[in-house]
């Protein structure tokens, strides 16, 4: 019970420092406080941007969820799952937490019509692009050898295609 807790308030620290500087800290030093519209006030538009974030958050949260309870770990890359996951969103796409943080920084671009932040969210997908092959992919072939090389030659990295199955 103690290390779920543990894991627990790991997780909880890793959200807040790397998804919420991302898509809550830095969006908002972009835009201006002011820029903060009453829901009252909300176009269709608005209200378009906030089911897509919400989309957005629901894919984060669910891949931070399989990160702890099937993985063992966060999204910290100190602090890594134990097992490769290969399920639930990620038997579709091979990145779909940075899917739900690209979702979240559009959603918030559309939300507040924002060049900026769109700026920022595509400046963002290019160097997440870099870490991911540079870094990220290598040390996950190098760590699961055959087993993340069947699983790449499966599953697209951006796009979600068919369900993926370990099976062979």
């Amino acid at each position: 019970m103690l290390k779920q807790l543990w894991l627990g308030l790991r997780n909880v620290i890793m959200i807040v420092l790397f998804p919420g500087t991302v898509v809550i800290y830095i969006p908002y030093r972009i835009i201006s406080p002011t820029s903060i519209l009453d829901p009252t006030a909300w176009s269709l538009t608005q209200y378009t941007a906030a089911l897509l974030l919400s989309i957005g958050i629901a894919i984060l949260l669910k891949c931070i969820w399989d990160f702890a309870h099937i993985g063992k770990g966060t999204l910290a890359p100190f602090d890594e799952t134990k097992k490769l996951i290969i399920v639930g969103l990620y038997k579709y796409v091979r990145n779909p937490m940075y899917v739900g943080v690209m979702l979240i920084l559009l959603s918030e671009s559309w939300f507040f019509w924002s060049s900026q932040l769109l700026g920022y969210t595509g400046l963002f997908f290019v160097l997440v692009n870099f870490q991911i092959i540079g870094y990220e992919e290598n040390r996950l072939r190098h760590k699961y050898d055959k087993e993340y090389q069947r699983y790449c030659d499966n599953v697209r990295r951006w796009i979600p295609g068919k369900p993926y199955s370990d099976a062979g």
